[in-house]
């Protein structure tokens, strides 16, 4: 019940570190219990951001307003980022693999999932210890860089 989960092993999976990373990225849905997550990994001595995502999974709804919750060296903080769009997207029913690789391979644009990818890549920037506008500008160059890397 402290957790919110059916199941604590849920929420531990969540915040353990094994391999030390420099900063975890967090996505619990329930607002409720955000801070008892970001604050257990303070406890742990971890750095970490921890978002609602979307569906739960480890990105950013470009559509919404974003909360972060993070740790550093100096304690706890929280911030909000802004929505990107003032209207929201009507999404797909179904995402189709040809579609995904048709954006990947910029023969496609779809506004929101573009949106989303370099927002959540900002974010794991943040993470990292780059500012928000440094952040941004980076994941737009790692985005524009996919398709050479991959090559």
């Amino acid at each position: 019940n402290v957790l919110g989960l059916r199941s604590p092993i849920h929420s531990l999976a969540r915040i353990l570190n094994p391999l030390k990373a420099r900063c975890g990225l967090q996505s619990i849905f329930h607002p409720g219990y955000q801070v008892v997550h970001r604050d257990a990994s303070h406890l742990l001595g971890d750095r970490v951001i921890v978002i609602k995502g979307e569906g739960g999974e480890i990105e950013i709804n470009p559509d919404s307003p974003c909360q972060l919750l993070g740790t550093s060296d100096e304690g706890c903080w929280e911030e909000e980022w802004p929505a990107a769009f003032t209207q929201r997207h009507v999404k797909p029913a179904q995402l189709e693999a040809e579609t995904l690789l048709a954006v990947w391979q910029g023969h496609e644009t779809c506004e929101y999932g573009l949106q989303a990818v370099i927002s959540t890549i900002a974010l794991a920037l943040c993470g990292l210890g780059l500012s928000r506008q440094e952040a941004f500008s980076r994941a737009q160059e790692i985005w524009a860089g996919r398709t050479v890397s991959a090559q």
